[in-house]
């Protein structure tokens, strides 16, 4: 929800564009697990920058406060690598999680919380009470956390250009990255029950094709001048420019539950972004997509994650999900290779596809111990470290259970549940 981002960078050198990403977390109690306002006090024990990384000059991530009390956000530095950004998520959480744990709480990556037993504070400040003055009880009834990719453009032109270009992969994206299956302590039946609350704000879903940046820029104005964005606000859209570096910025995944999954959700961006840029410097554009499909196909992604269905939003149809992720891999694939990532990402699937995605094993937990296993696990997995290895960064990681490379890039059978 934040408006502050990490400047994730303008050159675009031999690593391809630069990147780097915001995520938001949730403050429980150790006992009851409920969500706890403890945000300012946690961010006074941290410090406002985690600890540094390689590449980064010994700059880490910042933090910051969130609209919500009980929430944080770390945003990494600029980075050029996927191991440098793994070493700085992973670091900024631990230092995240040991400032919690001091305070008495603990840290939790997940879209949306699991339970809570009544609404959400609200942080003072002249920014978040004209959010509350807007939103209402979409802001005061329910907090939602995101991890959001910033990755550098050479200009806002190309920016619109590109947010064109991968606007309709972002459901695929959300299926992958859902989170957030449980709400009130009662399992909603979707994957990201952050995606329908987020839905709520005015201008919050995909974007519409922008053939150029003014109407970009008109569509923000609109937005303004109806009172749908608050003074000084700016689109909520989950993708759009950042208002303060040269960017585009994809909101659409719910918090990563591990480090990995965050690897994995950026790496794919990136590749998206570096695939459009491709095109464009070779005269192909993106053209519109039917807007209501797009709207479709999220809500279908929302809803059944890598599990039903999916809903193809150039055909206009139903299509099996693992159809839709094997696309995206196909399209993406030679960015990957280029940028050096593609073992990496399929070592990432693979392990998913072991595991499964976070809602089959937050549903698992539930079956097994009812939801304070769901609430365990998520604390559990925000922590445990990454499952494939960074090589050469020094980081200091979980055991590896997992083959260093995949093979076939769909989830498919049981593991999708």
């Amino acid at each position: 929800m934040a408006a502050r981002a990490s400047a994730a960078g303008e050159d675009h050198g031999r690593d391809g564009p630069t990147f780097g990403v915001e995520e938001e977390f949730l403050l429980v109690d150790p006992v009851t697990l409920l969500p706890v306002p403890a945000g300012p006090d946690v961010l006074a024990r941290a410090g406002r920058t985690a600890d540094g990384g390689p590449g980064a000059g010994g700059v880490g991530s910042a933090l910051h406060l969130e609209m919500w009390a009980d929430m944080v956000e770390a945003a990494t530095p600029v980075c050029t690598r996927l191991s440098e950004l793994g070493h700085h998520l992973l670091s900024a959480r631990l230092r995240l999680a040991r400032a919690a744990r001091d305070e008495g709480v603990r840290l939790a990556s997940v879209g949306h919380p699991v339970t809570r037993s009544g609404p959400p504070r609200v942080n003072a400040g002249e920014h978040y009470e004209r959010m509350r003055h807007a939103y209402a009880a979409v802001v005061t009834g329910d907090e939602v956390c995101g991890c959001h990719v910033h990755v550098g453009v050479p200009d806002r032109e190309h920016g619109v250009a590109v947010i064109n270009s991968i606007t309709p992969w972002l459901p695929v994206l959300l299926a992958l990255t859902a989170s957030s299956p449980f709400r009130q302590g009662v399992d909603t039946g979707f994957h990201s029950w952050r995606t329908v609350v987020f839905l709520g704000y005015p201008g919050a879903g995909l974007p519409p094709y922008w053939p150029d940046v003014r109407a970009y820029d008109d569509d923000v104005s609109r937005l303004l001048d109806c009172g749908l964005i608050p003074p000084g606000g700016t689109s909520l859209r989950l993708v759009r420019l950042s208002p303060r570096f040269p960017t585009v910025e994809v909101r659409i995944g719910d918090a990563a539950t591990t480090v990995d999954e965050a690897v994995l959700y950026a790496a794919l961006v990136r590749a998206l972004v570096h695939t459009a840029l491709s095109d464009l410097a070779a005269g192909r554009a993106a053209g519109p997509v039917d807007p209501s499909v797009l709207a479709d196909s999220l809500w279908a992604a929302a809803r059944n994650g890598l599990r039903h269905g999916a809903v193809d939003p150039w055909k206009a149809r139903p299509v099996p999900d693992h159809v839709m992720l094997a696309a995206l891999l196909k399209r993406v694939r030679p960015a990957l290779e280029e940028l050096g990532d593609l073992g990496t990402v399929r070592a990432l699937l693979e392990r998913l596809r072991v595991t499964g995605p976070a809602p089959a094993r937050q549903r698992r937990a539930a079956a097994a111990g009812g939801v304070q296993a769901v609430l365990e696990l998520v604390l559990d997995e925000t922590v445990s470290g990454t499952r494939v290895p960074f090589r050469g960064t020094g980081m200091d990681t979980a055991p590896v259970d997992a083959p260093a490379a995949g093979h076939g890039p769909a989830l498919s059978g049981s593991e999708q549940s």
